[in-house]
């Protein structure tokens, strides 16, 4: 049988780890960002595109418009 290729080990990774991705960066802001990610949301002005995968969670606020 061959060997799967690194997009499905990659695939099957997250696969695995997508339940618990939330509550794990969850507790990286508390301990580890703190305010950082509100102070950079603040910063945020004008058109604004913000390029990233997952599950929204690091989004800023719903003051800004979000599209797509």
């Amino acid at each position: 049988m061959p060997e799967p290729s690194s997009n499905e080990r990659l695939r099957r990774y997250w696969d695995k780890h997508a339940r618990s991705y939330d509550r794990q960066m969850r507790f990286l802001d508390r301990t580890l960002f703190g305010e950082s990610r509100t102070w950079v949301c603040s910063k945020a002005s004008g058109d604004v595109l913000e390029v990233a995968i997952g599950t929204g969670l690091n989004l800023c606020p719903s003051t800004l418009q979000v599209c797509g």
